[in-house]
């Protein structure tokens, strides 16, 4: 299946409908983003990335072709999947991974295969990537109208932060209050497999930390309070948004069993 731009948008547009739609003070409404630009603006980074590995790379974004006279690749929007906002956390950014086509073009075939390897390499190197397994359906290629040919679907996270209201400015008095700092232990896993080597991130300290290979992290001193804190996890292109007031805790350990969802 494959969507267009406008589409995209539309759908995009429709995911950031809150309760505050219902509202009729126009003073709370809030201006969507352009969301052909920040596609647009990802297309232009997946470009830099392709030409980065090859110089001088010709690089399209149109649908794959059945015959070309020059080497070139084509990065080719398929769809744009939601992704299931984290909980724990008051306005998690909308979450969606977009799936492209990567084929390799040109007249001379071993020329053509070279680029696609070069390509596929440094996609599997990029933590940020995530290949499919599964080949692309031949009803897809038939809709193209041409041949099946050596491809592989990268697929790309994308993100929107949402901003938060402004706070209302404070009109008493600055009152310090000391705390005292403790250590915060947990583990990362998925459907209870450890996961080494995701980033873990306390947004409102600006801190992070790395799983071990039992899926573990550590924070050294952190304030006591307030108690429950909210966390980003990034594991290779995906971003949960989690909180330790909704951790399974086992002594002083925090385990965040996170799920993938399709």
């Amino acid at each position: 299946m494959t969507v267009s731009k406008a589409a995209v948008a539309l759908s995009f547009r429709l995911m950031n409908v809150n309760k505050e739609n219902e509202l009729t003070d126009t003073s709370r409404a809030r201006e969507l983003p352009d969301i052909d630009s920040m596609f647009d603006e990802l297309d232009r980074r997946l470009e830099g990335w392709a030409k980065a590995i090859v110089a001088d790379l010709t690089v399209s974004f149109n649908v794959p072709t059945a015959e070309t006279d020059k080497l070139n690749l084509c990065l080719y929007l398929l769809d744009v999947i939601p992704v299931a906002a984290g909980r724990g956390v008051r306005l998690p950014p909308l979450q969606m991974t977009l799936r492209y086509l990567v084929v390799a073009q040109g007249p001379i075939q071993s020329e053509v295969h070279q680029l696609l390897g070069t390509v596929l390499i440094a996609a599997l190197e990029n933590a940020e990537f995530e290949i499919e397994k599964e080949p692309l359906p031949f009803d897809v290629w038939k809709a193209f109208g041409i041949a099946p040919r050596p491809s592989f679907v990268l697929r790309v996270p994308f993100k929107y932060e949402r901003a938060e209201k402004v706070a209302q400015p404070v009109l008493q008095p600055l009152m310090v209050k000391q705390t005292v700092l403790e250590t915060l232990q947990g583990r990362i896993s998925i459907n209870r497999i450890p996961i080494m080597n995701a980033n873990v991130e306390i947004p409102a300290l600006k801190l992070s930390a790395r799983t071990d290979a039992d899926g573990n992290f550590q924070f050294p001193a952190l304030p006591s309070e307030p108690s429950e804190k909210d966390f980003r996890i990034r594991i290779k292109g995906r971003e949960f948004s989690v909180s330790t007031g909704h951790a399974e805790r086992r002594g002083s350990m925090f385990l965040f069993d996170l799920k993938l969802e399709e």
